[in-house]
């Protein structure tokens, strides 16, 4: 709230987060969480440090932000940017490619970051293996069940190495999220 750059503190509910994905990574568990969204609690930036962290410093990560339009997507995207900016040179590993002035690809670590969006017209990571993914605003996508998980869940291979969150704000009963958030739910207590 002073708008100062800081080193990341979690507040409450970025730390209850945190515990989960522990719990679930200690089981030896692929994460996979459904948020539903509150404002301003910190999760979506959560999510986007966790995301910018594997992508550099985990080798053979393959990661996907999508929001549901390019303009939210981009802005997920400036979250990872930014952490990145603020990095030490010796930190960050040598960026192979750029897209929209940031790093999305280091070669020497095989390591690389997709940036999409809800409202395009094929499967989001399609023709990609992600063992990462932060997907956001899903209630306003255009055709969330097809492109979350007609495409990219069902290019995820379960292993302990891959994390995913799926969050969006409550519009509604009977939509994707509704249904995703139940089943989850039930499935809650099986991992």
């Amino acid at each position: 709230w002073k708008k100062e750059v800081k080193y990341f503190t979690p507040n409450v509910a970025q730390s209850l987060m945190l515990d989960i994905w522990a719990d679930l990574e200690r089981g030896s568990r692929a994460i996979h969480v459904i948020q539903l969204k509150a404002r301003r609690l910190g999760v979506s930036t959560l999510s986007e440090l966790e995301t910018a962290r594997r992508v550099q410093f985990l080798k053979h990560t393959n990661a996907v932000v999508a929001s549901a339009d390019p303009e939210k997507s981009l802005q997920m995207a400036d979250m990872i940017d930014f952490c990145w900016k603020a990095m030490p040179w010796w930190l960050m590993p040598k960026a192979t490619k750029i897209s929209n002035r940031m790093p999305v690809e280091f070669e020497e670590i095989g390591t690389g970051i997709t940036i999409q969006a809800g409202n395009q017209f094929n499967g989001v990571a399609r023709g990609a293996t992600p063992n990462i993914y932060h997907v956001s605003e899903i209630a306003e996508w255009v055709d969330a069940e097809e492109l979350i998980d007609g495409a990219l869940l069902r290019a995820i291979i379960d292993t302990p190495n891959v994390w995913g969150m799926i969050e969006g704000t409550g519009k509604g009963r009977g939509n994707y999220l509704h249904h995703t958030w139940l089943q989850a739910k039930k499935e809650w207590p099986q991992g």
